[in-house]
């Protein structure tokens, strides 16, 4: 019993023990922690009264980091940064020019608005500017001379007359071939706002800003283009409509191509519409169409400029042509039936332009800006463009030998002998290159002295042709120069009538 009891003392001894080493340690750390707060207290009650009179971190005054600097230190460095400062300035044409603190003779005095930030800050706050920065920026502590920066504004390069670029105003370009006219942008150019630049150079060194961009900040005098553009744009439609045209006349395997390399050259562009001459209007139908076309006209040019192709010039083009093309009244060569070239003078066969209609039509696909490929208009046809243009069918006639000779697709059809005009009483049969004008049957030539029924006619030229003359019963030889006709070409009646099977009207016929 003595011995349980001893060993129950012990135990209770060493259990309080433990205790107490227990709550030893937790006054320690107690101890420790109260220590930590307080020290923590302590730093941030220290620092906030060291920002009392000092800047928080990250603050940056007229762009000079000031972080952790009192009034004294921060005015060292804010003038220090006066003294290399230097205004940059940005212009077109990647040019730059530069003003230096000392052309201006820049001050900065800032103690003043410096401690008056200060004090404006609250010691407490200063943990929260560890992550916000802080940025301010004052006028009043920097000083400039403001006759220094007129100079040195007027002795900027970008001032200087022979750098500046005129502003130009859009135009229109050439006539480019394929593509017509184009809009040239307009020169914006270089020249500067002078009392807008004055002003952004006081803002820029009033606050020590480093670099001006004369673009952003509007210094520039930018003329405005915008009606230039719309009354452009309304020209060059108009024009690019005329001169995109392609006009291509088809003379058989040859082409004439009227384009805007030449229409270009053509143009002529008016304020007011041009005058149209009134012609006759010979039905109530025409001048319903008339009436409509005016209209049409109306709507289209309702404004101007009014853009049109020189007539005269269109005239020229066109007479150009029918004086290349027309081969009538123009001699005629022909290999005849011995092989020999003869020459065909006179005459009226061969193709003949209608140089009016054809400008009429070409300035109506020009007002409508139509394309047109086709052939011209013509008075008369002739058998083929190509040499020779009466092709390989028809007539020929050699009043020496008395005899002509039929050719039908380049074939000997028909020849006989026949008799043409007295010469010797003047009644020659004409010499020319002519056409077949039609064929009839029994037909009665009337004339002075004489009427005299006929089966065949086949007329060409001035009561002129051919037909049957069955009071004759020879034909050929001299016969002409005593008893010949009245300038008919006379032919046996089996002759007559076998050629009139074969021609047509518009045929040609060559007598030399």
């Amino acid at each position: 019993m003595a011995l349980f009891s001893e060993k129950t003392k012990f135990d209770q001894l060493k259990y309080n023990k433990n205790i107490e080493a227990i709550r030893a340690q937790r006054r320690k750390r107690i101890l420790i922690a109260i220590l930590i707060v307080a020290a923590i207290i302590a730093a941030y009650l220290l620092l906030s009264f060291y920002f009392r009179s000092h800047f928080y971190p990250r603050t940056v005054i007229n762009e000079i980091n000031c972080s952790w600097k009192n009034v004294s230190n921060s005015g060292e460095t804010l003038r220090h940064g006066a003294d290399g400062y230097v205004l940059t300035l940005y212009e077109r044409e990647d040019q730059t020019d530069e003003i230096t603190g000392d052309e201006i003779a820049l001050e900065i005095t800032p103690e003043a608005q410096l401690q008056e930030l200060l004090d404006q800050q609250n010691g407490f706050d200063w943990i929260v500017h560890f992550f916000s920065p802080t940025e301010a920026n004052f006028e009043s502590t920097i000083v400039y001379d403001e006759g220094l920066l007129k100079d040195a504004m007027d002795g900027l390069n970008c001032l200087d007359e022979k750098n500046i670029i005129q502003p130009e105003a859009p135009k229109l370009s050439d006539y480019i071939e394929g593509e017509g006219y184009q809009i040239i942008d307009p020169v914006i150019g270089t020249v500067i706002k002078k009392d807008v630049l004055l002003a952004n150079l006081q803002q820029a060194a009033g606050t020590m800003t480093t670099s001006l961009d004369l673009e952003e900040t509007g210094c520039y005098d930018d003329p405005d283009y915008t009606e230039d553009f719309e009354e452009l744009e309304n020209l060059q439609d108009k024009l690019n409509a005329v001169v995109n045209v392609t006009i291509t006349y088809e003379f058989g395997e040859n082409q004439e191509v009227l384009n805007g390399t030449q229409l270009s050259q053509w143009l002529v562009i008016e304020d007011e519409p041009p005058e149209v001459e009134d012609e006759e209007v010979d039905s109530d139908e025409d001048a319903e169409e008339e009436e409509n076309a005016e209209d049409a006209g109306s709507a289209q040019d309702e404004e101007g400029p009014y853009v049109s192709v020189d007539r005269e010039k269109l005239q020229e083009y066109v007479d150009d042509l029918a004086e290349k093309y027309t081969t009538k009244w123009k001699e005629h060569t022909l290999v005849n039936h011995s092989g020999e070239t003869v020459t065909v003078q006179g005459g009226n066969y061969g193709w003949n332009v209608d140089a009016d209609s054809t400008l009429e039509e070409l300035i109506g696909y020009l007002d409508a800006g139509e394309d047109y490929t086709g052939e011209v208009e013509f008075f008369q046809r002739a058998a083929q463009f190509d040499e020779p243009d009466y092709g390989s069918t028809y007539l020929e006639v050699d009043i020496a030998e008395q005899h002509f000779w039929y050719y039908r697709d380049g074939q000997l059809t028909l020849d006989s002998d026949l008799v043409s005009g007295n010469p010797n009483r003047g009644r020659s049969t004409p010499r020319g290159t002519y056409q077949i004008a039609y064929k009839a049957r029994n037909q009665v030539l009337s004339g002075e002295g004489y009427s005299t029924p006929v089966s065949y006619w086949m007329p060409f030229v001035s009561g002129c042709g051919f037909h049957d003359a069955s009071w004759r019963s020879s034909f050929g030889g001299s016969i002409y120069l005593y008893d010949g006709s009245h300038g008919c070409l006379n032919l046996p009646y089996s002759v007559a009538e076998e050629l009139y099977g074969y021609i047509e009207g518009g045929e040609a016929v060559l007598i030399y």
